[in-house]
């Protein structure tokens, strides 16, 4: 089996000019032979690189479908593995995305929307106890059948 090894690089890491796609730059993970020669290179665009930085320039869920041309479930799970995998933080709040630019009014905005998903986790949190203390059997419930399930007593 061939020893492939993987590097990322952008454009101008690797000398080039930027790849744009409608002026969004792309990023390329390289596959290596173990000569170091490319085996392969795979373009990736990042969706990190379609919000705009700053609340006053956030970009709608509508226009990012339209860039992107992936429905807005999809960009949802890639801003997620974005925060998750590259710790890029992209905010949702009053109906649009942006990058937080450091401004005193974007780290407010950052706090509003830590905020907002702590109270939907907690809301999550309280619906699975619900749920759990429902599938839970009562005492009185013993799988056995009563007497009274037969009008007897």
């Amino acid at each position: 089996m061939e020893d492939l090894t993987y590097k990322v690089a952008t454009p101008a890491l690797r000398g080039e000019r930027n790849r744009s796609c409608s002026g969004v730059s792309q990023t390329a993970i390289i596959i290596v032979r173990a000569d170091g020669s490319a085996a392969r290179e795979v373009i990736m665009e990042l969706i990190e690189n379609y919000i705009p930085f700053g609340y006053a320039n956030r970009i709608s869920r509508e226009k990012l479908s339209a860039d992107t041309h992936k429905s807005d479930r999809k960009n949802r799970k890639l801003m997620e593995e974005a925060l998750l995998y590259r710790d890029t933080l992209i905010i949702n709040i009053d109906n649009g995305y942006f990058r937080p630019d450091g401004s005193l009014g974007d780290r407010q905005k950052a706090k509003a929307y830590l905020y907002r998903e702590q109270m939907r986790t907690s809301s999550c949190s309280k619906r699975c106890k619900a749920i759990r203390k429902c599938l839970t059997p009562k005492a009185e419930d013993t799988g056995q059948m009563s007497l009274m399930d037969f009008g007897i007593g």
